[in-house]
């Protein structure tokens, strides 16, 4: 009956770690402790983040630091302004429009980016939980298996001992 219950309540806590909503991340100490020294002592591999993660990241604090590039400087208009026929006002109106319209795409492309980083944090934090769940899920295990083991050990023990103990007449 006990072996059952701790059964039962190891599996609980194994599949709330591995579903946990990622409202924060891994504390230090657990991820000190889960993922660093009881992975190596239990032979776990923990899977690297992809290749793609860290080109997104790349990409997204590249185009911070190359954003003059995208947006149009207040310098292309004032040269717009010097235009001496009255026929060529068109031109900077289509600038404008062309201009704002840019500045639209580069600002759908930034929320997009954003989304995207925020998406591969969230996956980040989930991949961490999944492995110190499954950490924990193999340290019950050979607890588990060990516990069952000395039990077995320990009562055969016990009945050949007992078996020995009685004289036969």
């Amino acid at each position: 009956m006990a072996l059952s219950t701790v059964s039962v309540l190891s599996t609980v806590l194994v599949l709330y770690l591995h579903h946990k909503v990622p409202n924060y991340r891994v504390p230090q100490w657990l991820r000190f402790v889960a993922l660093k020294n009881l992975s190596k002592v239990l032979c776990i591999r923990r899977k690297t983040l992809g290749h793609q993660n860290h080109l997104l990241k790349d990409s997204h604090n590249s185009s911070a630091t190359h954003s003059h590039l995208i947006k149009p400087s207040h310098e292309d208009s004032v040269e717009m302004n010097f235009l001496e026929n009255p026929g060529d006002a068109v031109f900077p109106t289509a600038l404008r429009s062309l201009t704002r319209q840019v500045e639209q795409v580069t600002a759908q492309l930034k929320l997009l980016t954003s989304r995207f980083h925020n998406q591969d944090e969230e996956k980040e934090v989930i991949e961490e939980w999944q492995a110190v769940a499954k950490v924990v899920d193999r340290l019950l295990f050979w607890i588990t298996l060990l516990v069952l083991t000395g039990s077995l050990i320990w009562l055969m023990q016990m009945s050949f001992s007992s078996k020995h103990n009685f004289d036969v007449e």
